[in-house]
């Protein structure tokens, strides 16, 4: 199937067909460490991972041997024998949409179990247990969810977004409103970059909704992913406004929230809401959910937030748009950092 959008070199095509006929074999994402072997003979595998867009494929942390790689709907349509793989995602987003519109109808929460998934979709447990792994490959499309054992959610709640998909009924249609949507972030990026003297290619807001969707992926707790999101679509708007202090405050609250919820999901319990950055950061690195190199971040996130005291003021200068722009693409990339190692 051929997709719009993202392109790869005949390379990245060769591994992400690795991938995906792993996955077809087993009916779960292979290991990353796994895969590494296989593909030995044409190159390196995590050179070439790591060289193909996030939106296609991640492989996870190259020093934890249970990292798996998974493609993206957007991946997989890439690959060869894709089609059955696509209509069991099309059928399970299909029966998760009407599922959330009659929930929010009959004013219930959208939260599903899997066995529930079982009798909507009419899918035996293996192939449910497939389009659970699809569907959590789309974090637009879930809130948050719970569990993983034996290719199996426990509960996962349906976000607002999944609405989007309505009236979708085949990949090429779900890809292609995929497409549209960063064709839209990027022309918003062209518009604010020059704000902030950044050039709109490179420039980080392009990733606002690429950031919405890794929270979602990162955080499973539902009122924390929430507080996160609505701090990264406030910094949207504050960037648009000018308002530099706002982004500054906003960026370090956001990366607080973020590692709070990943370190709390891979510790399994509460690591409680105190903690500063620096040590939250620390933390990560610990439970190797981070890069060691983002802990030199935490201190020019701090410096920038103490900005915004007035008593720093008179020996600091007043915030200006190149600490907002410095504060961003250091929450950007914490976020896409933590997001690798899910």
């Amino acid at each position: 199937m051929t997709t719009t959008g993202l392109k790869v070199t005949e390379l990245q095509h060769l591994l992400l067909q690795l991938v995906f006929d792993n996955f077809l074999v087993a009916g779960r994402w292979p290991k990353s460490h796994r895969l590494h072997v296989e593909f030995r003979h044409l190159g390196d595998f995590w050179e070439i991972a790591s060289s193909v867009h996030w939106h296609i494929l991640t492989s996870g942390d190259k020093y934890q041997h249970d990292s798996e790689a998974k493609l993206s709907i957007e991946g997989i349509s890439m690959c060869t024998g894709s089609e059955a793989t696509l209509k069991t995602f099309m059928h399970a987003l299909n029966s998760c949409t009407q599922f959330y519109i009659n929930a929010v109808e009959h004013h219930e929460g959208a939260t599903l179990t899997f066995e529930h998934l079982v009798e909507l979709t009419g899918f035996d447990e293996q192939q449910c247990g497939i389009a659970c792994r699809l569907l959590t490959g789309e974090p637009r499309l879930l809130s948050s969810w719970t569990g993983f054992p034996d290719g199996k959610l426990t509960d996962f709640k349906l976000s607002p977004d999944i609405l989007r998909f309505e009236h979708i009924q085949s990949a090429a249609d779900y890809l292609a409103t995929l497409h549209k949507e960063r064709a839209h972030h990027a022309k918003v990026a062209t518009r604010i970059a020059p704000l902030i003297n950044v050039p709109h290619d490179t420039f980080v807001l392009e990733s606002i909704a690429e950031m919405q969707s890794m929270t979602k992926h990162i955080i499973r707790d539902a009122k924390l992913c929430t507080s996160v999101l609505q701090d990264i679509c406030e910094i949207e708007r504050a960037l648009a406004t000018q308002s530099w202090k706002t982004v500054c405050v906003l960026s370090g609250s956001a990366c607080e929230g973020l590692l709070n919820g990943a370190i709390t999901h891979h510790s399994k319990g509460d690591i409680g809401q105190s903690s500063r950055l620096a040590e939250l950061i620390e933390k990560a690195i610990r439970l190797n959910i981070v890069d060691p190199r983002v802990s030199k971040l935490a201190d020019y996130l701090r410096e920038n937030r103490n900005l915004v005291h007035p008593s720093l003021v008179p020996h600091s200068g007043a915030v200006k748009r190149m600490h907002a722009c410095v504060s961003f693409a250091l929450l950007a990339a914490i976020c896409q950092s933590l997001y690798e190692t899910f």
